[in-house]
């Protein structure tokens, strides 16, 4: 009976010690989120361009709005292409996963059809291109480094 009860207690042991869902997975990826994530755009080059996405579920649908900051915090004045690229700012695949609205005076918004647990599920990383045919990346972002919640207030 005794051996029953330590096997008990050592089981109950072993099945607290799982991963806690709210927290990022030991692979650095962002443990799924039901409702809302944030992702920091970080400056690339010397674009001093940076910012946040905001990913929220709505009606099936993910909502994407961008707030970019240009140097000293000014809003940014062009318009500035963004796209959800597969892989990570350090090793983007090639050709666009998904075209998401162009930020102008700053912010924008786009709806996108995957859900965003559908966009957790694979690596995925946002770049912001310089205004113009061509433009180089001037901002970037993982989503797999992303905080849940949402950038606002």
């Amino acid at each position: 009976m005794r051996r029953l009860a330590v096997a008990l207690v050592s089981l109950l042991l072993v099945a607290s010690c799982g991963g806690d869902d709210d927290e990022p997975d030991s692979g650095g990826g962002l443990a799924l989120v039901e409702d809302a994530f944030v992702v920091d755009l970080e400056p690339l080059g010397d674009s001093r361009v940076s910012g946040t996405a905001d990913f929220r579920a709505v009606e099936g649908e993910t909502q994407v709005t961008f707030n970019l900051v240009g140097p000293a915090g000014t809003a940014v004045q062009a318009t500035l292409p963004v796209h959800l690229h597969r892989g990570t700012c350090a090793d983007l695949q090639p050709g666009v996963a998904y075209q998401l609205a162009p930020v102008g005076e700053g912010g924008s918004r786009t709806t996108l059809e995957p859900t965003l647990g559908e966009l957790q599920t694979d690596a995925f990383a946002i770049t912001v291109h310089a205004a113009g045919a061509g433009g180089e990346h001037v901002a970037c972002g993982n989503l797999s480094e992303a905080r849940a919640g949402t950038g606002e207030g």
